[in-house]
């Protein structure tokens, strides 16, 4: 979009304008690209995938399929059974052929607004159709992948289906652009959105029902460290995913003699009471993933924090402590707490700049209209 605009986009007047968007989109934002890139620096499986495009394209019978199962995963090729829901949804088919015949029916309208809404409506459907087709197994790309640099440029949506979500933006456009093509100073408008809200609600009610009902997402024991499925691409590259599956979500000391007590775990934080025997103890193994950002501490003194067998949080415990209460509890990083800071003072900043400018325009309105009119000659 940007090279097919990009002598609209370098105007001095627009370019600063689209720069400061970009800017504060950044500062809005960097609560969560701060810790997106800490955590896209560690060694997880999911940056060792084969990134094989082709497998996760859809097949062009899906694009505008209605009733698919709401659950599943993106799966190879060959099958489609239990698939993930790859499609735009035939609502938006329908609006982009009542576009079309809008365009063919109504030609002879040349007024400048209808002239406007045809180029924006047809630019919006060149892109949806080049959205569908690099989703689909149509487009080459096993070949794209193995093109220098640019190959791995391309790579990076990982999934072709996600076109998908760039194909339902413009087709959106395209259909309001055909509804308001045929309808608009038409009688009984009320009607014409009524039956268009009670149309969208039939094609996606079959979709959110079926996933209430069947996902067991919805119903995730919120007290567990792990996913039911015994694998993940979060965890670090060499982690026996398997045997952390099976491993009971339980604390483990180093010394056998050990009791625990008032163990109480939500979510991330976790709490317990030890009392340790005639062993000295030196670390629990927590029922936690060592994930950047735990804190622990005993009895309010921050204790020693390290990796134990399966990548597990281990706390280490200061020595000749027989008993006491630990807490673990998620903190993240000193540093995502600063960036929380700007992206809030930045939403607030833009907040105070929109009351002044609003409060502004009104007093100047009531100046203006407080003059008094000058005597006729």
């Amino acid at each position: 979009f940007a090279l097919v605009s990009v002598r609209r986009l370098i105007q001095p007047s627009r370019l600063p304008a689209l720069l400061k968007s970009a800017g504060l989109t950044i500062l809005l934002n960097v609560w969560f690209i701060v810790p997106f890139v800490t955590f896209s620096r560690l060694n997880l499986s999911l940056f060792h995938d084969k990134n094989e495009l082709e497998w996760h394209a859809a097949y062009p019978s899906q694009l505008f399929s209605t009733y698919q199962s709401p659950l599943g995963g993106s799966l190879g090729p060959g099958s489609t059974q239990g698939e993930m829901y790859l499609s735009v949804g035939v609502i938006l088919l329908l609006g982009a052929l009542l576009f079309l015949a809008g365009r063919y029916l109504l030609r002879r309208d040349t007024a400048a607004e209808t002239r406007r809404l045809s180029g924006i409506g047809s630019a919006c459907l060149l892109f949806a159709a080049l959205a569908l087709f690099v989703s689909t197994t149509l487009f080459p790309w096993r070949l794209v992948r193995r093109l220098p640099l640019i190959g791995k440029l391309l790579a990076a949506i990982q999934f072709p289906w996600r076109y998908l979500g760039v194909a339902t933006l413009f087709l959106c456009i395209v259909a309001v652009i055909g509804l308001i093509r045929f309808f608009r100073g038409r009688p009984n408008q009320a009607i014409l959105v009524v039956t268009a809200v009670l149309v969208v609600i039939a094609a996606v009610s079959p979709y959110a029902d079926g996933f209430m009902n069947r996902s067991y997402v919805i119903m995730e024991d919120k007290f567990s460290y792990i996913k039911h499925e015994p694998h993940s691409q979060y965890f670090e590259e060499g982690t026996d995913v398997e045997a952390l599956h099976r491993r009971p979500a339980v604390l483990e000391a180093s010394a056998d003699d050990v009791q625990f007590s008032r163990y109480h775990k939500n979510g991330t934080t976790l709490q317990f009471h030890y009392q340790a025997g005639d062993s000295a103890v030196e670390y629990i193994d927590v029922p936690l993933y060592d994930y950047p950002g735990y804190r622990a501490e005993l009895n309010g003194k921050v204790l020693k924090t390290g990796r134990g067998e399966l990548n597990l949080l281990r706390v280490y415990l200061p020595e000749n402590t027989a008993e006491g209460t630990v807490c673990v509890r998620y903190t993240g990083l000193w540093y995502f707490h600063v960036a929380d800071a700007v992206s809030l003072l930045t939403a607030l900043s833009l907040l105070g700049v929109f009351a002044y400018r609003r409060r502004r325009r009104r007093a100047a309105r009531t100046s203006f209209a407080t003059i008094p009119p000058e005597p006729l000659q």
